[in-house]
Parts: structure tokens; sequence; C-alpha cells
């Protein structure tokens, strides 16, 4: 493990990370959808967390800002919810996303956008600013 990244499963054993682009256990979709945008590489953090989310554990990922860990839990979220039958009218949400800043929640949202048009679904943010006390 590298310094100051770590992935934690709570739930039965972690699978093991990734190996890269081309590993066989990354699902087909990611990897057209990673080499459609240009992608050269997965971060660590997305190497262990993406198995282990797609594995259905609950993870807790430290790394610091910049490596990637929006994708990581973003893209088994879309994979999971591409999966899904189509929904019928105004029903949803299939996925939520719990951030604690009106700022990550527009960087979740612009990464989400991103990435959910290529699965034909759609991203929205929601915040609210509660008053000073």
């Amino acid at each position: 493990m590298r310094k100051g990244i770590g992935v934690v499963l709570r739930r039965g054993l972690c699978p093991p990370p990734l190996t890269g682009l081309a590993d066989p256990k990354l699902p087909t979709v990611i990897r057209r959808l990673l080499k459609r945008m240009e992608f050269a590489t997965l971060t660590p953090i997305q190497l262990q967390a993406i198995p282990a989310i797609l594995a259905g554990g609950n993870v807790v990922g430290l790394s610091p800002t910049g490596t990637g860990k929006t994708l990581a839990f973003l893209l088994p979220l879309l994979v999971h919810i591409g999966s899904q039958p189509k929904l019928a009218g105004s029903v949803g949400p299939i996925g939520l996303v719990l951030v604690p800043t009106r700022e990550l929640a527009a960087q979740v949202e612009r990464v989400c956008i991103q990435f959910s048009r290529l699965f034909g679904i759609r991203c929205v943010s929601l915040y609210v600013a509660l008053p000073r006390q």
C-alpha cells in the first residue's frame, strides 16, 4: 500500500485490486468507456476501490486530493444503474451520492454528468444551504 492511500472493505474479504485497464475483472462497459475517454491508466485508489464496490462492499477510501476517488465510486454506481431495467416516467432516483459540502457536490456532479451521458442516464445535484447559527 502506498503512503496515504488505503481501502477498507467492511463486509467479507476484499477482492484483489485490478492490475490495470486491461484487467478482465474490470467490466467491459467500464473498459470501453475509459478507452473512449482516452484514459491511459487507473490510479491506485481506483484499482482497489472499483472491484471492492462492484463486489457489494462498503468502502472507505483514503487518498489525497486529485487521485480519482470520485470516479472510483461513480463508475461502479453507473454500472449498477446501467444494468437496471428502464424506469417508467419520473420514477427514481436509482443512485444517490451524499457529500458534506456544496463544493464537493458540484465536483461530483461535474464528473457524473461527464460519464453518465455515455450511459444514457441523467445526473443532477441538490444541495441545501443551512442558515448559520
